[in-house]
């Protein structure tokens, strides 16, 4: 399942962001940030292009998940002060 697909999910589902929330699927985040941070060196467009659309997938994917559910709002800024 592609990460656009749990966009779409878990823009259309209470119990989806619930469970996304409990798993804390927001590390899901950091971890790809702190992957693209350990690649290093000189990137190459084709690269940079493919970071950029990962990125703004996961951002979907994150502003979907928090969507009007405090719970996972306060999870996501937790991680965020850590």
């Amino acid at each position: 399942m592609t990460l656009w697909k749990y966009w779409q999910i878990l823009g259309v589902n209470n119990s989806a962001q619930k469970v996304f929330g409990e798993v804390t699927s927001f590390s899901l985040l950091l971890t790809t940030l702190h992957g693209f941070q350990s690649d290093g060196g000189d990137l190459d467009q084709s690269s940079f292009n493919v970071y950029i659309k990962v990125f703004t997938c996961l951002m979907h994917v994150v502003t979907a998940g928090v969507s009007d559910n405090a719970i996972n709002t306060m999870k996501l800024h937790a991680i965020y002060l850590t």
